[in-house]
């Protein structure tokens, strides 16, 4: 049940933005320049929605399963955050993926996620067994890290990416997730949940632009870039 609330907000972004630029990154594939220059952007932009929906989640998941499921599925909130933490990496698998289907590469893509299941599968003999459910989130984070990880790695060889370029990419995002986890779990709560839900959400908002301002991302830029040109299309 807890997978499914994670599940959905992120899955349904990254199909939303797969449908978007991959139909306008077909019609110049042969452009590796152009390839290269919208894998990076697509990579930032998308870690930095996601990594935000992630956080605010991840922060406001007691409330969230409060008012939502009601307080019966309050004993799943500790699990909801731990998933929350491991899809911190889907974006990664996702666009990485992406671009393996851009380059025509389906088997490297069908290879790629065999061994991943096989992995996933191993760690689940290993972890299930223990009968401890702490147990077996940690083995599900350190799967979804391993299969970003096993994708950037693919990519290095079929794109030609270098996993510093693509880490550096993603690096401002993650310190400024685990920041705002940190510190957004330490907020004071009044104990009713409708109330403690926007206050959270607006610390989260205004916190994680006033880091991802400081730090100065390329991703600012980006944005700024693609609401003056949608103003500039609209007029």
């Amino acid at each position: 049940r807890m997978q499914t609330v994670a599940y959905f907000t992120t899955t349904n972004f990254m199909y939303s933005l797969e449908s978007v630029f991959f139909p306008i990154l077909c019609k110049d594939k042969n452009n590796s320049v152009y390839l290269y220059d919208s894998y990076a952007r697509l990579l930032r932009l998308s870690s930095l929605f996601a990594t935000f929906v992630l956080v605010l989640l991840f922060v406001i998941s007691k409330e969230l399963v409060i008012l939502v499921l009601s307080e019966t599925w309050s004993d799943g909130i500790p699990v909801l955050k731990y998933v929350l933490l491991a899809f911190l990496f889907v974006p990664i698998s996702y666009i990485n993926n992406s671009f393996l289907k851009i380059f025509n590469k389906p088997q490297v893509l069908l290879y790629g996620n065999i061994i991943k299941k096989i992995i996933g599968i191993l760690i689940l003999c290993l972890s299930v067994p223990t009968k401890d459910l702490k147990i077996i989130c940690y083995g599900f984070i350190f799967y979804y890290a391993l299969d970003s990880m096993i994708s950037m790695i693919i990519t290095k060889y079929i794109i030609k990416i270098n996993l510093v370029s693509q880490m550096k990419y993603l690096l401002c995002n993650y310190i400024t997730a685990v920041v705002c986890m940190c510190i957004g779990s330490y907020i004071p709560t009044f104990n009713i949940p409708i109330f403690d839900l926007i206050i959270k959400t607006v610390f989260v908002i205004v916190f994680y632009a006033v880091i991802q301002f400081g730090l100065k991302p390329v991703e600012f830029k980006e944005i700024r870039n693609i609401y003056h040109n949608f103003q500039y299309n609209k007029s």
